[in-house]
């Protein structure tokens, strides 16, 4: 017991109690900046379980379309074309008005040329250049389209 007020101290860490005694829920603010670190310092596992552990707690939160983005990204790195499609085709449709939309289509467009989808990634970019004409992305998409084979 505290001496000072007569209560017992609250289960923490730092006093040996465990992960859920002491309640183990940081804010998903802090589990999506854990996990952007992770995903910086290329410890992708990490990465991916913390984004995945922020899109639990807050679906449709504002750092979801985020999470999905560095989770593609991430999946990416780690090899995984497949999960990193699932994760930008929920930027696309989920969050449509995402500032990161543009940068999930290019992805897509990447990963489709990187398996060889060249007709797949050739519309990805195509849609991308015409649609968000003065973006940075359609410049990339309109150097990427001079580059897949025809």
């Amino acid at each position: 017991k505290d001496i000072k007020n007569g209560t017992k101290p609250a289960a923490s860490k730092e006093n040996g109690a465990s992960e859920e005694e002491a309640g183990s829920s940081q804010s998903p603010l802090a589990v999506f900046q854990a996990a952007y670190k992770d995903y910086q310092a290329e410890r992708w596992s990490l990465a991916l379980d913390g984004f995945a552990q922020y899109l639990k707690e807050e679906p449709e939160g504002s750092l979801a379309d985020k999470s999905h983005y560095y989770s593609a990204l991430t999946a990416r790195a780690m090899k995984g074309n497949k999960k990193a499609l699932d994760h930008l085709e929920q930027i696309l449709e989920r969050f449509p008005k995402s500032p990161l939309t543009k940068s999930a289509m290019l992805e897509k467009a990447k990963i489709y040329a990187s398996e060889k989808r060249h007709a797949e990634a050739e519309g990805m970019l195509e849609y991308l250049a015409v649609t968000y004409p003065k973006s940075q992305e359609a410049e990339e998409a309109r150097e990427l389209l001079k580059k897949l084979p025809k």
